[in-house]
């Protein structure tokens, strides 16, 4: 899909997790149980840019298109985004 600079769009991405925060002895670590948690969000704005590493998109604009200001800027890693499409 092609997408253009402002187009509206929403992004599923899934996160990493930390699933152990105090020591813990590896040998009785349960790798299988938390290989199958995973969380996932979804994120709505407006695409800013792509670069090879990451996705960029807003949550607000202001003023006109060629002297616009955005606000809440955020990016998502490519190998981190399930899914992209363009919403109304």
């Amino acid at each position: 899909m092609k997408l253009k600079k402002y187009d509206k769009i929403e992004i599923d991405w899934t996160d990493s997790c930390t699933h152990v925060t105090r020591w813990t002895d590896e040998k009785k670590y349960d790798y299988e149980k938390d290989d199958k948690f995973t969380r996932t969000g979804k994120s709505t704005g407006y695409y800013l840019k792509s670069t090879k590493s990451n996705i960029f998109f807003c949550q607000r604009l202001f003023g006109l298109e060629k002297d616009r200001d955005v606000g809440g800027v955020d990016s998502i890693p490519r190998g981190c985004i399930l899914k992209i499409k363009k919403i109304k």
